[in-house]
C-alpha cells in the first residue's frame, strides 16, 4: 500500500509540472462566465493578479471590483442578454 501511495504522489507531482500555465497573461483580455462565485470567481481573481483584463459574466451581480475587471449581469443561456453584453463590450 505504501508503494501505491508513493506512486500516486509521483503521478500527481508530474501532472502539476506538466500543466503549469507558462504563457504570459498580462495585457490579454479574458471572458469568464460564472464570474460571481466559485471556480469562475477564482479564475477572475487569478487572471487579475497576473495582469490580465477580465470581462466577467454571471446571472448575478458581483461584489468583486478591480481596475482591470468589468462585470456584466447576464444569463449565458439567454441569447438576447449575451448579444447585449457583446454590443457593450464592442463599444
Amino acid at each position: 500500500m505504501r508503494y501505491f501511495g508513493n506512486l500516486l504522489n509521483e503521478c500527481d507531482m508530474h501532472f502539476k509540472e506538466e500543466t503549469k500555465m507558462d504563457w504570459d497573461q498580462a495585457e490579454k483580455i479574458f471572458i469568464v462566465t460564472g464570474a460571481s462565485s466559485g471556480i469562475g470567481r477564482s479564475c477572475v481573481e487569478q487572471l487579475i493578479r497576473s495582469g490580465a483584463f477580465v470581462i466577467g459574466i454571471d446571472a448575478k451581480e458581483s461584489d468583486f471590483t478591480a481596475p482591470r475587471y468589468t462585470h456584466y449581469a447576464a444569463g449565458v443561456t439567454d441569447e438576447k442578454e449575451i448579444s447585449r453584453v457583446v454590443s457593450e463590450v464592442e463599444e
